[in-house]
């Protein structure tokens, strides 16, 4: 697969593992942008990727991978919603969580209560 490198192709090296997935490739360099770093995404890797060019992005990182992937809408603010929601979830198999707080004491709840 021959890899972009400052818009220009290549053959991939010893040295560039190509990704487990096929598609676009393109090899960049982190660079310092103020007090953090950054990556410039071409306008054809953006498109290649399917991507929204003026949306959010989400991003996730782990074990020498970042991901970048379209931001979902957003979290769900209307609470009016959320029932139906829970419901939905715990019918398709999702265990609702224990209170965070079970077992756990405080002065408050000990002097004040």
């Amino acid at each position: 697969m021959p890899i972009q490198s400052n818009g220009k192709e290549r053959k991939s090296s010893a040295s560039t593992k190509p990704p487990a997935r096929s598609g676009t490739v393109l090899v960049s360099r982190i660079r310092s942008v103020g007090n953090s770093k950054g990556v410039i995404l071409s306008n054809g890797i953006i498109k290649a990727a399917g991507l929204d060019p003026n949306g959010e992005i989400r991003i996730e990182a782990g074990e020498g991978v970042i991901t970048i992937a379209q931001a979902l809408n957003g979290v769900n603010t209307n609470l009016d919603s959320w029932d139906a929601q829970f419901k939905r979830a715990i019918r398709n198999g999702a265990k609702p969580e224990g209170d965070l707080f079970e077992g756990l004491a405080n002065d408050f709840d000990e002097k004040e209560w």
